[in-house]
């Protein structure tokens, strides 16, 4: 009997464990689409993975005793593929520290022949690597500041290609907590720039 009962209360308190991650994942699930990967323990439920939501990915990660959400913003990917007219306007306020960060990842001699105004040079080559790198390893290495997992970035290339295949690198490869979410592709990249944009006056005194 004593046997029995002992079964009965474990099975209960991981029913309960249960139960409570539920509930407390509950109300930021809403109509999401969950990645969600749980364990439960005889005292302590654990769990980790990605919840995305309409404007948010919420990461869950269990460090001791607390299970924890931080919220990413994915506000700026979901606006889909830059256009021309878009770019000509995010070219002008630009910036690597306050807001849209522009990475060109054309190889350096592609980059040479010219480049959109604003834009910072992080050649395809080199992202991989580069991913790893921990923010003043990144300064000192590339010349400019390691952006933040969900700063706006726009990424370029010569035809839209290979910025595809970094924002790819950028947002899904690798683990989960280095991801970037705020991601968009120049689709017509340096092709289109270079047929379409036609500097004014000022500009031209500038160069």
């Amino acid at each position: 009997m004593f046997r029995r009962s002992l079964a009965s209360s474990s099975s209960s308190l991981l029913r309960s464990s249960s139960s409570l991650l539920s509930v407390v994942a509950r109300p930021l699930l809403m109509s999401s689409t969950v990645t969600l990967s749980a364990r439960a323990s005889l005292f302590q439920p654990t769990c980790s993975g990605s919840i995305r939501c309409k404007s948010s990915t919420y990461e869950l990660a269990s460090e001791g005793k607390s299970t924890h959400v931080k919220d990413l913003k994915r506000d700026w990917a979901e606006k889909g593929p830059v256009a021309f007219e878009e770019m000509k306007d995010i070219s002008k306020r630009a910036s690597s520290s306050t807001d849209v960060m522009i990475l060109d990842v054309r190889e350096l001699a592609e980059i040479q022949q010219g480049n959109i105004p604003s834009s910072l040079p992080l050649p395809l080559s080199l992202l991989e690597e580069s991913l790893k790198l921990d923010p003043q390893e990144w300064e000192e290495r590339l010349g400019f500041r390691k952006p933040g997992r969900d700063q706006p970035i726009v990424v370029y290339c010569r035809s839209g290609k290979r910025s595809q295949s970094a924002m790819d690198k950028m947002t899904l490869e690798g683990n989960v907590e280095d991801r970037f979410t705020n991601i968009r592709n120049y689709s017509g990249s340096w092709n289109d720039w270079s047929e379409k944009y036609k500097p004014t006056r000022e500009e031209e005194d500038d160069d």
